[in-house]
């Protein structure tokens, strides 16, 4: 047992994937030994850092188990290796830079107990300040290829009267409790990914089984300051590692994860908001970083090709149950003000018309083929 409390712990294995975040620990850790009930056990995942994180977890925190992985196997690897390690029906991923309330896991494991087809089950996800702003509330996936996030960036006074239990179309990584058997039906996360839309691709191959996503919005995790040369909270320039890593994971899911009629019939949608994309990252001075992240997916095309048709084998429902037009998430900087916004929301309301009319042609399709 990994607390002081002594009610039985719960059938539950908390990863932390750390990576130079030794300043982020000492809050993390404290939450998560006062976890009431406990966890049966705490797993911290070491990606190869050199801030003496392990060293430190090691004499401040015995009770947690880690795990050195020998190299920066980003978000996806970390957290994939720690789920192997574990052995638990359910597994609890928390990023490094949280506080959890006492009854965060307990709220999650008890939704999860409730509802046998749910896969997984995600926070109310904050970030402290004046005032507090939500950083997750629930979750789409935008047909497009994004996540769309619910409230985001909202004060949390003017929403949280509204929140309620709710099944949503993606969780967010930074919090998340799975069901080991999902897992095991459809597989972990894609490590090829590293980090970014890895919650689109996860959740779209659960749902693409039948498995569902919700979330709890009184299972509370406070979300600190974020990977410095990844995070866009902040006005700043758009990270380059991240625009290379967005540009080529969005593409990614996208060509493994729906279905060919459906990429069929999104083309010019799609192919549009890629020239948008395209602007954006030049005038952020990403141009190349959108260059590469393309240039993977062509270079890796015949892998893409083999992990599309495992993928396509397994699936029980169709696209239109999976997706939505809901407004992308905005980045904070970017169309936030003046005709910049005004196209941002024309963009909206265009995509909104246009899936209208791509579930009628696609739901034709099908009626089609049955028939």
């Amino acid at each position: 047992m990994n607390s002081s409390n002594s009610r039985s712990p719960l059938p539950v294995s908390v990863v932390v994937v750390n990576y130079n975040g030794k300043s982020f620990l000492e809050n993390c850790l404290t939450s998560l030994k006062a976890l009431d009930p406990p966890a049966r056990e705490i797993i911290l995942v070491d990606n190869c850092s050199s801030d003496g994180s392990v060293d430190w977890v090691r004499e401040h925190h015995s009770w947690v188990r880690v795990i050195e992985a020998g190299a920066n196997l980003g978000y996806c690897g970390g957290n994939n290796l720690g789920i192997t390690a574990s052995s638990s029906p359910f597994v609890a991923l928390l990023n490094n830079d949280t506080k959890v309330e006492p009854d965060w896991l307990r709220l999650l494991h008890e939704a999860l107990n409730q509802d046998p087809r749910a896969a997984a089950c995600s926070s109310l996800v904050i970030l402290p300040g004046d005032p507090h702003l939500v950083h997750y509330a629930g979750s789409d996936a935008h047909f497009i290829g994004h996540i769309a996030n619910w409230h985001y960036l909202r004060p949390l006074h003017e929403v949280e009267g509204g929140l309620v239990p709710a099944e949503v179309g993606v969780y967010v990584g930074s919090s998340v409790l799975l069901r080991r058997a999902a897992l095991d039906d459809v597989g972990l996360l894609e490590e090829e990914l590293f980090i970014y839309e890895d919650e689109l691709d996860m959740c779209l191959r659960f749902r693409s089984r039948g498995w569902r996503i919700l979330f709890h919005p009184k299972s509370v995790v406070w979300h600190y300051s974020g990977t410095p040369d990844l995070a866009v909270r902040v006005r700043q320039r758009y990270p380059s590692r991240r625009a290379f890593l967005v540009t080529r994971n969005r593409w990614l899911v996208l060509l493994r994860t729906y279905e060919a009629v459906s990429l069929l019939v999104l083309a010019p949608v799609l192919v549009l908001f890629e020239l948008t994309w395209m602007i954006a990252m030049i005038v952020s001075r990403n141009g190349r970083e959108f260059l590469r992240g393309l240039q993977w997916n062509w270079l890796h095309r015949r892998w893409v090709a083999e992990e599309r048709k495992r993928i396509q084998t397994l699936r029980t429902i169709h696209d239109t149950e999976l997706l939505t037009a809901r407004p992308l998430t905005p980045v904070p900087g970017m169309a936030e003000t003046g005709f910049a916004l005004l196209v941002r929301r024309a963009g909206e309301w265009g995509l909104r018309l246009y899936w209208k009319g791509a579930q009628c042609m696609l739901r034709l399709l099908w009626r089609g083929r049955r028939t």
